[in-house]
């Protein structure tokens, strides 16, 4: 770890299968600093103190001590004769927006839904099972089994299109589907590496699969909408930039405030233009970045239809833009609009782009709020800065 990086100090505050507090465990470091990835977590319980945990969800994170990062997760365990915990007496109260997976149980029937469709589609048993994610929007497993590995994810009802899109996208460069139901998907492996780290060049053809996919599904909207998949366009559009901005008004700064004034106010008339420019409406991925691909060379697939929705096709390029490096950013940016461009030589593509940036970022600002409405208060430490940090963005581009 280099000097000065965050780390966790962690301690599990353990329950049984049904809900009952048995006690903490004693703290212990893991130097990745991500409160979601929970892999390391339960190694470190299963070696140091030969306990199989499953992590549930955060209680608390206190961030005053940094690198350290204190942070309390609630985990189930099965009860023991002996046992390494002390007391714990605090009390952990129900919450209405708490996920299925975050409760005591919850993992236990993803799991025994899961390989109960890998058993009928042939997979065999599950051997071993390793528990990947666990956070307000997604619990994650890997599930070894005879014939291979899958992978099952469940997801916030927000987020439950999930496994109907992909089965729309089945022959589109995507994770293979095996089953999904309600909160649940389970999914192929996918040999490679997830493409945090791409190249330029690698980007410029994630780029170029996107686009074509979209123009695939530009005059299919009505099967997308079919499978419960939101319009973010139009008024639904309007409102929720229009709804971000109010609530977050008291945390800007006067100027900024003035700006986005302005900007709600001409809203409706921006979306009007925009639409004018000759776009259609399609598929949108939503949180588009490297990281959301995987695979080897030019076998790559787009991971995480989550957050996918209807609408413009370049609201997804600022979230691509804002994860690559700055000198890179404008050159990825003329690529997106040239192959647009060669699709559609009759649209003002230049114009489109100066008219969705804006808006692109206070859609991002939107999408984070609507997380932090439907997570309880524990988890909405991953998104708190998230509406502010676009707001930002959004009043510092040209009107």
């Amino acid at each position: 770890m280099n000097e000065g990086a965050q780390y966790r100090v962690v301690t599990l505050v353990l329950t049984n299968r049904e809900g009952g507090i048995l006690g903490q465990l004693k703290p212990f470091r893991v130097a990745t600093p991500w409160f979601q990835e929970v892999e390391e977590l339960v190694q470190t319980v299963r070696h140091r103190d030969g306990l199989e945990v499953t992590i549930l969800r955060l209680l608390t994170v206190d961030e005053s001590s940094s690198p350290a990062i204190d942070v309390v997760y609630l985990a189930q365990v099965e009860p023991l004769e002996r046992h390494p915990w002390v007391p714990w007496t605090q009390n952990i109260e129900p919450h209405h927006l708490r996920m299925p997976w975050a409760v005591a149980g919850g993992p236990d029937a993803d799991l025994s839904w899961a390989a109960a469709k890998l058993k009928e589609a042939g997979a065999g048993a599950v051997i071993s099972k390793t528990q990947i994610r666990s956070w307000n929007l997604s619990s994650i497993w890997r599930l070894d089994t005879q014939v291979g590995t899958f992978w099952l994810k469940a997801v916030p009802p927000f987020f439950a299109h999930e496994g109907a899109v992909l089965r729309l996208l089945d022959d589109e460069p995507v994770p293979e589907l095996v089953s999904h139901e309600a909160h649940r998907v389970l999914l192929r492996h996918l040999p490679g590496e997830d493409r945090y780290e791409a190249s330029p060049s690698e980007v410029r053809q994630m780029i170029e699969t996107l686009v074509d996919l979209q123009w695939r599904w530009r005059g299919r909207v009505n099967q997308l909408i079919s499978v419960g998949l939101p319009e973010v366009r139009g008024e639904v559009l309007t409102a929720s930039i229009r709804d971000v901005v109010r609530r977050y008004r008291h945390e800007l700064t006067q100027e900024q405030q003035a700006c986005l004034a302005r900007f709600v106010a001409t809203l409706p008339t921006r979306i009007a233009a925009l639409e004018a420019c000759g776009i259609p409406d399609t598929l949108v991925h939503g949180d588009y970045h490297p990281g959301n691909w995987r695979g080897t060379g030019k076998d790559l697939a787009i991971l995480d239809w989550g957050d996918c929705f209807i609408g413009n096709p370049l609201l997804d390029v600022p979230c691509l833009l804002d994860r690559v490096p700055v000198d890179a950013a404008p050159g990825l940016r003329d690529h997106w609009l040239d192959s647009w461009g060669a699709r559609l030589p009759k649209a003002d593509l230049q114009e489109a782009w100066r008219l969705v940036e804006p808006i692109a970022a206070g859609r991002l600002a939107a999408l984070y709020l609507r997380f932090l409405d439907q997570v309880e208060p524990s988890e909405r430490v991953y998104h708190r800065d998230d509406p502010l940090f676009w707001l930002g963005k959004m009043a510092n581009l040209p009107a």
